[in-house]
């Protein structure tokens, strides 16, 4: 029950994010691999219809640009990159960022 609450409300804070500027809203991180989201629309040349957030992937100090969604009854977010990796990470796996 409390996975259910914890990803209601990273959804709804994602969703809800006011976009006056591009900033990340939630993230995650496994070794030298970090994955951003944010509330700015995708803006590669090829998009996909339901992926409609731009994310990156970080790794090794280099970074790929990518579109994000939220699919499969709000459980996972899946993304495709600008390299043409495609993955479904959990919503549990992530946390909101807090920006100062």
């Amino acid at each position: 029950m409390l996975q259910i609450v914890i990803s209601f409300l990273l959804i709804a804070s994602i969703l809800v994010t006011p976009s006056a500027h591009a900033k990340p809203v939630a993230g995650m991180s496994d070794g030298n691999v970090a994955i951003l989201l944010y509330d700015e629309l995708c803006m590669l040349t090829t998009q996909v219809a339901n992926l409609p957030r731009r994310a990156t992937w970080t790794e090794n100090d280099t970074t790929v640009e990518g579109c994000w969604g939220i699919v499969f009854n709000h459980e996972y977010i899946s993304f495709y990159f600008v390299d043409k990796t495609v993955i479904g990470i959990p919503v549990r796996n992530f946390a909101s960022v807090q920006l100062f």
